[in-house]
């Protein structure tokens, strides 16, 4: 068993929304962002429940087949100690981050649509507020910006910040920081979605804007526990974060394998609309803004009013059932291809020569198969709602 029992003992010993959100913190340590497992497994059981399920090597889970909850429990580091949690809660506490969670009313509505792969638990540092704003934009773009890339950011951000929209980008160099920059001279709030903990903030040379951002009505936040550093997995999912948290998201340039190419990939499949700002035809680092209005995957943006003009996106073009336009699409698959740090550049090769009905035919194949998966879940979830309420009032049916 990983999971210790002085932390079952602390978890037993909280009553709920106290133990709700203990359990979160402690997940966030046991298993990486973005886990699907987990993700079903804590929307059938709930937070304290999941962690009870995988401290127990010898019970079963609804939700999750037992093969699932196993590699769960083996992903599950062995450095997932008390004192491991001891620091993070230790840090949280000094540095004065805040734990959210679906239950606070800042929660972000948008989290929701990335179904199992939601976050969990985020933590933030500032005006948290924001989070549950009605317009927020993401303005993301390369890290070795050109002078017209920030150029473009800077008027974009301070024309969007004067009719009262949030700014969102990675805190990254480049377009990301100048967006922050931009919005902060304008007198406008910002978020920053971090891939670290927020006790090691990175890139440390952008600390001083961090700071900043806290100090002036915006905030920082990540879903990474304190005392965990980014890593290229943290990176990858950030993409999923800022799709979701944007109503809209703005490229302002980007390189022919930028990170914003995944940021968009992921904001189609979510429905959020994507604009990208067209760039010089000689300009290495808008070639990935060009390939995005080349396919139909952006809309062209030059000033405030055409962000203003972004409506919902399309399904994307590759041709699916037309019943799943989040599941069947190759274009979002092979988005999730870029991800996953598993696959070499031989099996990408392989990959990508495959002929588009072969992997189409298996995709739709799996989406269906998803589709009755989750039918079949449903029974578990409203029994899961039920277990939920009671807890919340004080009745633990699994205790």
């Amino acid at each position: 068993m990983t999971i210790t029992s002085n932390i079952l003992h602390t978890l037993n010993s909280k009553h709920s929304p106290d133990a709700d959100r203990y359990a979160r913190i402690v997940l966030s340590v046991a298993a990486e962002p973005g886990d699907t497992t987990l993700g079903r497994l804590i929307a059938v059981h709930g937070a304290p429940g999941a962690l009870r399920l995988l401290a127990d090597d010898t019970t079963t889970a609804t939700g999750v087949n037992t093969e699932e909850l196993n590699q769960l429990r083996r992903r599950t580091p062995v450095t997932l100690t008390s004192t491991m949690v001891a620091g993070v809660l230790r840090t949280l506490e000094n540095l004065n981050i805040n734990v959210l969670t679906p239950s606070d009313a800042e929660w972000p509505h948008g989290l929701a649509d990335l179904g199992a792969r939601a976050p969990f638990v985020l933590f933030t540092r500032g005006n948290q507020k924001l989070l549950a704003s009605p317009s927020v934009v993401a303005i993301i773009g390369a890290r070795a910006a050109t002078t017209y890339g920030t150029h473009v950011a800077a008027e974009l951000t301070a024309d969007l910040v004067k009719d009262g929209q949030v700014i969102l980008a990675s805190g990254s160099y480049g377009i990301d920081a100048e967006a922050h920059r931009a919005a902060l001279a304008a007198g406008g709030a910002t978020i920053a979605v971090l891939a670290g903990g927020l006790d090691r903030p990175y890139p440390v040379g952008h600390a001083g804007l961090f700071d900043r951002i806290i100090q002036h009505n915006g905030v920082i936040l990540t879903e990474t526990p304190p005392t965990l550093p980014p890593t290229r997995w943290r990176f990858l999912r950030r993409t999923h974060l800022i799709a979701a948290l944007a109503d809209r998201i703005v490229i302002v340039e980007a390189g022919a394998r930028s990170g914003s190419l995944h940021v968009a990939a992921h904001a189609t499949s979510l429905r959020r609309p994507v604009g990208a700002v067209p760039g010089p035809i000689t300009s290495a680092a808008s070639t990935g803004c060009h390939e995005l209005l080349r396919s139909g995957r952006a809309v062209p943006v030059t000033n405030a009013h055409d962000v203003h003009a972004l409506q919902p996106a399309r399904a994307l073009s590759s041709p699916g059932s037309g019943d799943f336009p989040s599941l069947d699409s190759v274009d979002v698959l092979i988005a999730d291809w870029d991800d996953d740090p598993a696959l070499t550049a031989e099996h990408l090769g392989i990959l990508r020569e495959l002929p588009e009905r072969e992997v189409q035919d298996i995709l739709t194949g799996n989406a269906r198969s998803v589709e009755r998966e989750f039918l079949a879940l449903l029974d578990g979830v409203r029994a899961a709602t039920t277990r939920q309420l009671l807890y919340r009032h004080g009745i633990d049916l699994d205790a």
